[in-house]
């Protein structure tokens, strides 16, 4: 096993330890020459995440080398939320895995880790891959990679040689879109009269119609269900009130709601993934970790005070997270403006910016 030697913000890593195995990971293509150097032909990078990466593999190899002048002991990669950060992470990744080391990837949510897993599994085939969170049968494997929440990083100690902690949505640049502002009622008022406001529906049936799937946000679980009811009686006329079909070629809801306390939470995120269900309810338990390609999104009493400028910025990131879908439509309903909606659309709008003087930003035709 591996020392962890230091920490930084983003990644933890550290020399390889006496104790860790030293044998060259086979069948994967992993190597220092071939997998190692970050380049955008490795991985089908970006130029913008080609660059970062590289930065960040001198950075850990830097501090390796436990060099006398004074190198920064943090480094930062600020990017924007939906745009590739788990791409970025992989030539990280295979420089540790070319050295002998084991990695860990952590995550908060059980959520993220089932999105990460097969596509960590499909670029590093071969790799022995261990995937842990609550319930899963690989609960006491050990892999040379392994992706994990949190919670079960407290079966380790001194495990692994790097660990990325996977929180910061993402990389490089896409053209996030700059929320909207709708005003209406609070939601506990539309649920009890049992109407949702004009200018919500409105925006929703153009979210519809124009083909995207819908993620609804709501600060509470307590509003999930009958928010639930209430948009497949609104909606229903638009759509049909027809729901699709699964890969299990089951029928399946075209609105469905789910929250962390929902048993039947990995279906119906599989379900909306999959495009058989059209709009999801959801709270901030789905805030990060999950893509979809063409996706709206509309976040409901965005004045709560339990949505901060940070929850407003990663629920906005579930939108344009496709080159094929760029742009869409991001809504901050609300009744009031708040301090946290203004400070997420001047993060969204600097970044935008930042991201149109570098050349990174794609359009919605596709062109960069």
């Amino acid at each position: 096993m591996g020392r962890v030697r230091f920490c930084s913000p983003l990644i933890y890593g550290g020399k390889q330890s006496s104790v860790t195995s030293g044998a060259k990971l086979t069948g994967a293509g992993v190597t220092p020459e071939d997998k190692g150097s970050g380049t955008k032909g490795d991985w089908k990078l970006s130029e913008a995440q080609s660059a970062a990466s590289a930065e960040a593999v001198r950075f850990l190899d830097r501090r390796r080398k436990n060099t006398a002048d004074r190198q920064p002991d943090r480094f930062l990669i600020w990017a924007v939320t939906g745009a590739g950060k788990t791409e970025m992470i992989f030539p990280l990744i295979a420089h540790e895995l070319a050295r002998g080391g084991r990695v860990l990837i952590a995550t908060p949510r059980r959520d993220v880790v089932l999105e990460l897993a097969p596509r960590i599994a499909k670029a590093f085939a071969g790799v022995e891959l261990a995937v842990l969170y609550g319930g899963s049968t690989d609960r006491w494997e050990r892999g040379a990679l392994t992706i994990a929440t949190t919670h079960q990083l407290l079966r380790f100690t001194q495990a692994f040689d790097l660990v990325v902690i996977d929180e910061l949505d993402a990389f490089p640049y896409h053209k996030n879109p700059v929320p909207l502002l709708l005003a209406a009622p609070p939601l506990r008022s539309m649920l009890a009269a049992h109407k949702l406001s004009a200018p919500l529906v409105k925006k929703l049936e153009a979210s519809l119609k124009r083909g995207a799937q819908v993620f609804v946000f709501v600060p509470n679980i307590r509003s999930v269900e009958p928010l639930v009811h209430l948009l497949r009686q609104v909606l229903g006329p638009l759509h049909g009130g027809r729901g699709g079909t699964n890969t299990r070629k089951c029928p399946v809801p075209w609105i469905q709601g789910t929250s962390s306390k929902d048993p039947h939470r990995t279906e119906k995120v599989r379900d909306f993934r999959d495009g058989a269900t059209r709009v999801l309810m959801t709270t901030t338990i789905l805030e990060r970790g999950v893509t979809v390609p063409r996706t709206d999104a509309f976040i409901l009493d965005a004045d709560s005070r339990l949505f901060d400028a940070a929850a407003l910025v990663q629920m906005s990131g579930r939108v344009g997270r496709s080159k094929d879908d760029p742009a869409g439509t991001v809504c901050f309903v609300a009744k009031e403006k708040t301090s946290s909606q203004k400070e997420a659309i001047r993060q969204i709008a600097m970044m935008n910016a930042q991201a149109k003087k570098q050349g990174y930003l794609i359009d919605k035709g596709g062109r960069t």
